[in-house]
């Protein structure tokens, strides 16, 4: 039986609020505005970030700083309709602040460019998916409490200090208000007494349990301006929401001001998304935007030592410790951010790319959300989805809640609420993937078929495999390739069941001369032992992603490529046997579950179960295989059909 605050929080979760075409509004009005007013205001710019203004200044327009005054002026001349709700108020806004940095005026036009937003980290959330998280974040304890009965919890849980430490136009913030106030007139409903006034609770919110921090001074006057508004107060009031740096704390390395932030119920985020690292490829698009004169090196030179100086001080954090592995990220410090200003049975929603729960770069921060914390759900939003204009990105939506076990996962969708999930027990997790902690994207029955599929063992947990990258670096032993006439195995040779040399592709080493620059290394022997060998690189959308063929002795392979070796009894068969398992259509979905990446990775391999007492049963099906493909035209295994096919899924599926 459910009461009313779980009649509420089901009904709103079950409808997301349909979005208008914001940007499309938001393009007309500043279009509009331009027009009205089409002189160059001269307006300063000193509120841009120090490493925007050398990027504006490069842009191929006649008077780069003079249209982004006009696109500024632009937004504020906009006059907003009057019957927006405050979600569409903000959602309308946040799409204003966004244009202005991506579309400049030209002419009586606007001129679509992406090199400032994308460096500013200008992608605002989308306000119906802010009310959605808050929903997730915000609806659970204000509902129990309601059914409960509960005068004073209802407070407590209506009463929340919310903190977003990237907080843009103020979507998220605006959104917690929304939702609690939905709850309070639940719990008004349900006869609970000695609820405040909703304009004395509203404006008693946002003057102290607000808080947020925006880079951009427009945008966190945008965010003071919406919440002022929604609580009949003056932007002045709206204290906690501060412009300067959320994640920086020393104001040298920030380039302007630092905010702290309070102890916080509840973090609500959606973080700047890319790494702390640049590279030239990063300008490839920007350069067609830039006049020709401008110094691009200059740029990337710039925004390396910017870069460098942020990553030195985030380094001294411990704090954010487990955001740490591999090459930093923003999306991930910003998460680790925010776990720290929890308090105990805090809360915390975050809109974050599908990387997270499932790179291995996030592994650290994984396991203080799954086994520290406690992560309630994810929802992934397929790349489809688009959730942001302009980006197609793969993103979740993560709930982590101080006390939370079992995770719900749903997914991919294009869109929420989502089609369908499922409970699954944190035992489970840990069986999949141990180290890595993954969270894949199954449903009901998926998960049915993983938990049966781990009952046999990792293949990193086998002693007779071992699992390796390529002995040749196709970068550090360069000077062999091509220098001789052994053969060397490069990715872009390998397809199912196929190793075939191609006209296009270096395939030629100085074996004898990369054998010595091995030294005593345990590679310089495996070239002279049968292995499985794998093409590394293997698109996410691609049919099957897990290319293996099998290799006599002899042939040198490349870093592009993984190879498999085996070290126990009947080499042969076991051999054939993994190859066979590893190109069933059963193991690819397997692995695709938990891929984040373009790559087949090694620890992706090890965390595949492999019915190892099966597996010389199967080596009958690779032999047919590879006799069959090794016939055929180079490429024309990249696309299997046919009888074959079908008997060795027919076969993997009886042995498991």
């Amino acid at each position: 039986m459910t009461g009313p605050g779980a009649t509420w929080l089901a009904g709103a979760l079950s409808r997301l609020r349909p979005r208008r075409a914001v940007h499309a509004e938001a393009a007309a009005l500043r279009l509009a505005a331009l027009q009205c007013a089409p002189g160059s205001p001269d307006l300063p710019l000193d509120e841009l970030p120090d490493d925007l203004l050398p990027l504006l200044d490069a842009l191929d327009l006649p008077d780069p700083r003079g249209a982004l005054a006009r696109s500024l002026a632009a937004t504020d001349a906009v006059v907003l309709p009057g019957d927006l709700s405050p979600l569409e108020r903000v959602d309308l806004v946040g799409a204003l602040h966004e244009r202005e940095l991506w579309a400049l005026p030209d002419g009586a036009g606007l001129v679509r460019n992406l090199v400032l937003a994308r460096h500013a980290g200008v992608y605002l959330t989308p306000a119906p998916v802010a009310h959605h998280l808050a929903l997730r974040v915000l609806g659970p304890p204000l509902a129990a409490a309601i059914d409960a009965g509960d005068a004073a919890a209802v407070a407590r849980a209506s009463t929340p200090v919310v903190v977003d430490p990237a907080c843009g136009a103020g979507a998220f913030l605006v959104a917690a208000v929304v939702v609690l106030e939905e709850g309070l007139e639940v719990a008004r409903r349900a006869g609970i007494a000695g609820l405040p006034e909703l304009g004395a609770w509203r404006r008693e919110q946002v003057r102290r349990r607000l808080f947020g921090v925006e880079r951009l001074p427009r945008l966190a006057r945008a965010a003071r301006r919406v919440l002022a508004e929604l609580a009949a107060v003056s932007e002045e009031e709206v204290v906690g929401v501060r412009a300067g740096d959320g994640l920086v704390t020393d104001p040298a390395v920030a380039g302007g001001p630092v905010v702290p932030l309070p102890p916080a119920d509840v973090v609500l985020m959606n973080p700047p998304y890319g790494r702390l690292r640049v590279l030239r490829s990063d300008f490839a698009e920007a350069s067609r935007a830039f006049a020709p004169h401008a110094d691009v090196d200059a740029l990337i030179a710039g925004r390396k030592r910017w870069l460098s100086a942020v990553g030195e001080h985030l380094r001294g954090r411990p704090e954010l410790a487990v955001a740490r592995g591999g090459v930093p990220d923003w999306q991930r410090l910003f998460l680790a951010r925010g776990l720290a200003l929890l308090r105990p049975g805090g809360a915390l929603g975050a809109l974050i790319p599908a990387s997270v729960v499932a790179d291995r770069s996030a592994r650290d921060l994984r396991r203080h959300l799954l086994l520290d914390i406690g992560v309630e759900r994810v929802d992934r939003i397929a790349e489809a989805g688009r959730l942001f204009v302009d980006v197609n990105q793969p993103t979740c939506l993560l709930v982590a809640r101080h006390g939370a076990r079992d995770p719900t996962l749903s997914g991919p969708s294009r869109s929420l609420p989502p089609e369908a999930e499922v409970r699954v027990p944190l035992a489970a997790v840990r069986r999949l993937s141990p180290q890595g902690l993954v969270l894949p994207a199954a449903d009901a029955a998926g998960w049915r078929m993983l938990d049966h599929l781990h009952r046999h063992p990792r293949l990193g947990d086998l002693a007779a495999v071992r699992n390796l990258r390529g002995e040749c670096d196709l970068t550090v032993h360069k000077r062999f390739v091509g220098a001789g006439p052994d053969r060397l195995v490069r990715g872009d040779h390998i397809e199912r069941f196929v190793d075939r040399v191609d006209a296009d592709r270096v395939g030629t080493i100085d074996k004898a001369g990369f054998i010595a620059a091995l030294g005593g290394s345990d590679k310089a022997a495996h070239v002279e032992r049968w292995r499985l060998v794998g093409r590394q690189c293997a698109y996410l959308g691609k049919e099957r992603r897990l290319s293996f063929t099998l290799l006599p002795p002899g042939p040198v392979v490349a870093n592009t490529c993984n190879y498999l070796l085996w070290d126990g009894p009947e080499q042969e068969n076991h051999l054939l046997g993994l190859l066979a398992w590893l190109s069933c259509s059963l193991v690819g979905w397997r692995l695709d579950l938990t891929a984040s990446n373009n790559h087949v990775n090694n620890y992706e391999l090890d965390d595949l179960p492999v019915p190892v007492g099966a597996l010389p049963s199967l080596a009958p099906q690779a032999r047919v295989l590879l006799a069959h493909y090794a016939g055929q035209a180079f490429g024309a295994s990249a696309r299997p059909t046919g009888p074959l096919e079908a008997a060795l899924d027919e076969a993997c599926a009886a042995v498991v």
